[in-house]
């Protein structure tokens, strides 16, 4: 159903159709980088007193405190899949942080209350402040017990949306872009960085929408596909979902053969 008037959409609908898309349309091949984007990240990194220099298979980046980084150009190909993902995790993040603070909770506290440990009460405050949110701060929305609905999920059920990380933390949206691109290795961590800068640069969202516009020998929609919302519900999605009184936490695998494609040992 494109026909959707949710404000959010499905977490772990989007997830698993922005994988499907990426494994189905992806493919393993020497990236060559446009010289608009590479301006564009090159400015972007230099905003962070970071710097970059582009080869023709792979970059070097120099942090601030003069360290190397070596990134295979395919990361900047992989990391545009995961953008719409990172947009919409911060989408949640930040209709949570007005929840938090209109109910004077410590941002850090509250979201590890809610994931380890919600109760009834805190069931029933959160739904009251995050429909006061919805009808005071941004008008009269359609949908918007699903909102508050999906808005708790995201906040007590990290399985829901293969969280690992509280979603007060900045980085809390690592492990689910790294899993959906199937990388765990802890030398490729910084492909979400890639995801980063995209997913906050507004230069670089809109070059990173489609392959062409940013490289010059690979073609295709990256993150902006269409979504659809699943037909039939799974059990506590449309309706208040039960309290869960633990996070759930997802593990994530990567083949040797994926780990030496993109540099790995």
């Amino acid at each position: 159903m494109n026909t959707n008037n949710c404000i959010l959409k499905d977490l772990s609908s989007l997830i698993t159709q922005t994988t499907i898309h990426y494994n189905e349309d992806f493919k393993w091949q020497d990236v060559e980088l446009t010289s608009e984007f590479k301006d564009a990240y090159e400015e972007y990194l230099d905003r962070n007193n970071w710097k970059i220099e582009f080869f023709n298979a792979t970059s070097v980046i120099t942090t601030s405190t003069s360290k190397n980084i070596f990134v295979p150009n395919q990361w900047f190909a992989m990391a545009s899949y995961a953008v719409g993902v990172y947009s919409e995790l911060f989408k949640y993040k930040e209709y949570f942080e007005h929840i938090a603070d209109r109910g004077n909770n410590k941002r850090d506290e509250y979201a590890k209350q809610l994931r380890d440990n919600a109760s009834a009460a805190d069931k029933i405050i959160f739904f009251d402040n995050g429909k006061q949110l919805l009808t005071e701060d941004l008008g009269n929305q359609s949908g918007g017990d699903k909102v508050i609905s999906r808005l708790w999920r995201f906040a007590t059920d990290y399985s829901w949306w293969s969280g690992q990380k509280t979603i007060d933390r900045g980085d809390f949206y690592l492990s689910v872009v790294l899993s959906m691109l199937n990388l765990v290795n802890a030398s490729q961590g910084y492909v979400g960085e890639i995801v980063n800068a995209y997913g906050s640069d507004d230069q670089l969202k809109r070059l990173t929408r489609n392959l062409s516009s940013f490289t010059t020998n690979m073609d295709g929609e990256t993150y902006d596909i269409a979504f659809e919302e699943e037909i039939i519900s799974r059990k506590g999605e449309d309706k208040e979902p039960e309290l869960v009184k633990g996070p759930t936490r997802s593990k994530i695998s990567i083949s040797q053969n994926s780990i030496t494609k993109i540099g790995g040992k």
